[in-house]
């Protein structure tokens, strides 16, 4: 595979303003993430979402009217920091409270939960919704421990939804957390992707083979 890119430690924060540049009448680049650059009526609920860079569209590309208020970009395959959240999170507070949207990942967990907890200390009202789609990755003794994949989109679009049409933080939550709770996806992978300044794919498979859920490979089974 042939690519073109800076520096690859740069990879994620040039990508993100390279997006904000050509969508400028949609995202406003601010440290760490976008927030929408079109009206935003005071008292709406803010849909901040977020996760690591290098999963197109996702996330700044959810970014609009209808869907996402910001989002938080890490590194590519990155939690973004604590700061970071918190930080996108008051640029994107309109004073209807913050709705936290993000793929059940351990680092995303914990820093979306810390940054919670520092923007309650200042007065404002956040509610976390982790994503916990995967099928493959808990059983449905734990669907708790899911990750969170391809249903972000469902769910971010749902609370995005709610939130445009002027719904409470309560109502907002509980369609996010509905929307989340009758989502459910499966993963299927022929290949991985080559992130930037690495030589292999993240995820290879034999010839003949499959990857079957989220990161893992472990489970390919011969067709």
């Amino acid at each position: 595979m042939t690519t073109i890119f800076d520096a690859p430690e740069d990879f994620a924060t040039t990508a993100l303003a390279g997006f904000a540049a050509i969508y400028a009448r949609d995202v406003r680049l601010v440290k760490g993430g976008v927030v929408r650059s079109t009206r935003v009526p005071r008292g709406k609920v803010a849909v901040v979402i977020g996760g690591g860079s290098g999963h197109y569209p996702a996330f700044a590309g959810y970014v609009g009217p209808g869907l996402a208020d910001a989002a938080v970009a890490g590194d590519v395959f990155a939690s973004p920091s604590t700061a970071a959240v918190a930080r996108v999170c008051r640029h994107a507070d309109q004073g209807g409270g913050v709705l936290l949207g993000f793929g059940n990942y351990a680092g995303d967990v914990l820093n979306f939960g810390v940054a919670a907890e520092r923007l309650r200390a200042e007065g404002i009202d956040v509610r976390v919704v982790p994503v916990t789609d995967d099928v493959a990755s808990a059983s449905v003794e734990t669907p708790a421990k899911r990750r969170g994949i391809a249903g972000d989109l469902v769910v971010f679009k749902i609370a995005g939804a709610a939130a445009e049409a002027g719904k409470s933080l309560d109502e907002v939550e509980r369609l996010a957390r509905l929307a989340n709770d009758r989502t459910v996806s499966f993963g299927v992978a022929f290949g991985g992707c080559h992130p930037a300044g690495r030589r292999r794919a993240a995820l290879h498979c034999s010839r003949g083979a499959d990857g079957a859920g989220s990161r893992h490979p472990r489970r390919a089974w011969h067709q």
